[in-house]
Order: C-alpha cells, then structure tokens, then sequence
C-alpha cells in the first residue's frame, strides 16, 4: 500500500466544498483542516503508483477551488 501526505492551498471561501468533493474520491482516507501556509492536508492511500499519481496531479489538482 503506497501513502502520500498532499498540503493543499484552497480559494478563500471554497474549503467545504474542496473538503466534500476530495472525500468522495477514492484513495482520500483523511483530510485535515490546518493553519499556516496550507489550507489542508490530504493523506492519500493507494495500491499502485499510478493511481497515486492521477489522484494528485490530475483530480486533486484540477478541483475548482483548489
């Protein structure tokens, strides 16, 4: 099982929205509000790389607000 920590900067106004839309997607098992320079923290699981891969460059990174 491969696992990731992603820190995640979100668009004033948007984190409940960022927030539900990154816990329907599969691989997210928790999520994390945070202070300081990011807005959240993602801890990702997954069982190959390149899923990994797709879920923080292609799904988290494309989510509007994010």
């Amino acid at each position: 099982m491969l696992e990731a920590v992603v820190l995640i900067n979100v668009k004033p106004g948007q984190l409940h929205t960022v927030a539900e839309a990154l816990m329907e997607r599969e691989g997210v098992h928790e999520l994390y509000s945070v202070a300081g320079a990011y807005d959240m923290v993602a801890v990702l699981r997954t069982s190959r790389n390149e899923r990994l891969e797709e879920l923080v460059t292609g799904e988290i990174a494309s989510l509007s607000g994010v």
